[in-house]
């Protein structure tokens, strides 16, 4: 929340998912705008009904299983959108993983 403008600049795209009755909706918001106003290309999903913790209830929130739905189609987009081969990470490029062989 306190990041300036020129901090938040460049980050990669971002998905801010934030919960209705959350105490700490406002500030998801008020970051997902922040980050927008930087430049940033940010995917904001509220949830409708639920508390800060459903995320982790898939077992008993449908809803729960739909934000986690949501959270790995942005992964995986990212995934795909990022280039082949990124540095910074002890010198080795990061590549797909292969699929899983049955």
């Amino acid at each position: 929340m306190n990041a300036s403008k020129s901090q938040l600049t460049g980050l990669p795209p971002a998905m801010v998912l934030t919960a209705e009755l959350d105490p700490l909706k406002d500030e998801g918001q008020q970051y997902a705008k922040n980050l927008k106003a930087a430049g940033v290309k940010v995917d904001v999903k509220n949830y409708a009904g639920v508390t800060h913790e459903f995320f982790g209830m898939a077992p008993v929130l449908d809803v729960a299983k739909k934000a986690q739905a949501d959270a790995g189609m942005a992964l995986q987009k990212a995934f795909k959108a990022a280039p082949a081969t990124q540095t910074g990470m002890g010198g080795s490029g990061m590549t797909e993983p292969e699929p899983a062989k049955e």
